[in-house]
């Protein structure tokens, strides 16, 4: 038998068992007449050949050849020519490196996986039992964690538990040699471990395989849980300016009024107008108005506290909650914002523009029943100034 010019000796099923047990030493390339030979070295001049990376050879998948490897030696004098090179990531297009966690107390069967997986490109680190693996948990980061089921003391379950608490989204892969696959299959039930593989492994691709796939779920989880943020964030949020939408602001608003009633705690509400707005949009176009109202938002961002909650009303009208907060309090708060949009030249096209804003401000009172009352407080307060040429902070105490 040849592959190219390179005859190939065909090993039977003594060394073909082999390859279960060698295959995590690192994969070879070897360069044969201009063609790539992907094998792995099992000892002096004897190969694995996977035969899923090597389907120009049809004849090595006959018997008496191991799962899906094909074990062959190399004559010696043919090894001279050859230039061995690791094999690049390339030629497993699928697999993605992550950070691996072993618990297996099986010495031999641990230094295996590790040395397959760190020829894959993985980051991995080893633990010789469960409660060294529970505590590396409690201080790293992994994607992946692989472990024994039956370990002396701290067992797979007690492991799989640990890395869900200290990452609900990392996977859990168990290692089992056990007939009764009861604990495996209740951990795949009610622990959201990934899989079970079955000791002795029949070859080490599936290994590969597996953890690939525990990889990819673990990423899809994890966009999964992003796009979930964002399109929560869209529905709560005003996509220009990034402060809440008018009906976010009212389902805070109506819970936070019911907080400050219950413990009779003050609560203030500021009322924001911008000066000339209209005017601004007709001269210099909608985008450089949505630039403005950017800036704004920004201002009042970083006027504010933390526990502030600062909305879009409605156009170029702005709306703050500040809890815990009296009416002159409130009162300072919006002077200073309006006195820093008045000082702060806002990019417009090709030059700047300054701006003045208007605000009206209420405070909660015992008989308010609705958000609605005191942000028509507010409103008020904030016409009045607009009445009189805007530029400046009105308060409205209480209804009549």
């Amino acid at each position: 038998m040849h592959f190219g010019q390179q005859p190939l000796i065909p090993v039977g099923n003594q060394a073909g068992e082999q390859v279960a047990q060698n295959l995590a030493f690192p994969r070879l390339a070897f360069e044969v007449d201009g063609l790539d030979v992907h094998a792995a070295p099992l000892r002096s001049g004897l190969y694995a050949l996977p035969l899923r990376l090597c389907p120009t050879v049809p004849a090595l998948r006959r018997k008496p050849w191991h799962g899906t490897c094909a074990v062959f030696m190399l004559r010696r004098p043919h090894l001279a020519p050859l230039r061995e090179k690791p094999l690049p990531m390339a030629k497993f297009p699928h697999m993605t490196p992550g950070r691996l966690l072993i618990a297996e107390d099986d010495e031999s069967l641990r230094a295996l996986l590790v040395r397959y997986f760190t020829s894959l490109g993985h980051g991995v680190e080893a633990c010789v039992d469960g409660a060294a693996a529970v505590g590396r948990l409690a201080t790293g980061q992994y994607d992946v964690v692989i472990t024994d089921v039956l370990m002396p003391g701290t067992n797979g379950l007690d492991v799989m538990r640990a890395a869900k608490a200290a990452d609900r989204l990392v996977e859990v892969v168990f290692l089992t040699g056990v007939p009764d696959l009861t604990t495996a299959i209740k951990a795949l039930r009610e622990g959201d471990a990934f899989d079970y593989i079955l000791k002795p492994f029949p070859n080490v691709e599936i290994l590969r395989a597996t953890i690939e796939r525990a990889l990819e779920r673990r990423a899809l989880r994890k966009e999964n849980e992003r796009l979930g943020r964002e399109l929560e964030r869209s529905r709560s949020t005003d996509p220009m300016t990034g402060a809440l939408n008018r009906r976010t602001f009212f389902d805070l608003g109506e819970r936070e009024l019911a907080r400050a009633t219950r413990h009779h705690e003050a609560l203030s509400i500021i009322m924001f107008d911008l000066d000339q707005f209209a005017n601004l949009n007709d001269s210099y176009g909608s985008a450089a108005g949505d630039n403005v109202l950017l800036q704004f938002a920004q201002i009042c961002r970083e006027l504010l506290r933390t526990e502030d909650v600062l909305a879009r009303y409605w156009a170029d009208k702005f709306v703050c909650l500040l809890p815990v907060t009296d009416i002159r309090s409130a009162e300072t708060v919006a002077e200073r914002v309006c006195a820093r949009v008045a000082s702060t030249p806002l990019p417009v096209g090709d030059g700047t523009v300054t701006l003045h804003a208007s605000a009206g401000v209420a405070s909660r009172e015992d008989s308010d029943r609705s958000l609605d009352t005191l942000l028509r407080r507010a409103e008020r307060a904030l016409r009045r100034v607009k009445d009189h040429g805007g530029n400046s902070v009105q308060t409205e105490p209480k209804d009549y």
